[in-house]
């Protein structure tokens, strides 16, 4: 395998999670995507946090739209310090989410990441991915923590494509990334207000922050 081709597949994951926020994320090691482990509530939870703020009521107040410039800019960050020279990273496009108070969620993405890296020996790589589609399923509170869990996920028309460049011309190398299903996921909930909403996916480095569209 080329050095080029080693740095793509390093990079690719990592795509995926910084774009992810609540949609078919695919996990680190260590982490898990199994249903929830017995004694573990599958049962809504009481709505209102500890402080006594409605956590639901909160989460299905707006459409939440993801900050995909944030989420770039914290992947091109996390591959700086883990050792790759990062030339650019930028995101562009929209990824929307709707919670109801009912327990149902859904997601729209077409976002598309694109990280340039310095391969050395006068090679820039390039690594186009997008995510695209719709899915969705169904969200509850774990027990009265502020971590969301999804269950009867279907992951619908969404789907990721990914595209490598050498010095801005397609490499031959293709990256097929799959996308994993949501259920048994969790997603912790840091705060939660009428206009910003930021979240931690279980096994992402990242946080993501989502702003109210509606």
């Amino acid at each position: 395998m080329t050095a080029s081709a080693r740095i793509a597949l390093a990079i690719a994951p990592f795509v995926v999670l910084a774009l992810a926020g609540c949609t078919g994320d695919e996990p680190t090691p260590g982490s898990s995507t199994d249903a929830p482990a017995p004694g573990e509530s599958t049962a809504p939870a009481s709505a209102d946090a500890p402080d006594g703020t409605n956590r639901t009521e909160c989460l299905s107040a707006a459409i939440w739209g993801l900050d995909v410039a944030d989420g770039a800019a914290q992947l091109g960050e996390y591959l700086t310090t883990s050792g790759l020279a990062v030339i650019s990273s930028e995101g562009f496009g929209s990824h929307r989410i709707i919670f109801t108070g009912d327990g149902l969620v859904s997601s729209d993405i077409d976002v598309t990441n694109t990280i340039s890296v310095d391969a050395s020996g006068g090679l820039v790589m390039t690594l186009v991915q997008t995510q695209s589609g719709e899915s969705g399923g169904e969200w509850y509170w774990i027990d009265d923590s502020n971590v969301v869990t999804f269950d009867n996920w279907d992951n619908g028309t969404y789907q990721i494509q990914s595209q490598t460049l050498i010095n801005d011309t397609p490499s031959p190398n293709s990256i097929t990334i799959p996308a994993e299903t949501l259920a048994g996921s969790k997603m912790e909930v840091l705060s939660c207000t009428a206009d910003t909403l930021q979240t931690h996916a279980e096994g992402s480095p990242f946080t993501q922050t989502w702003h109210a569209v509606s």
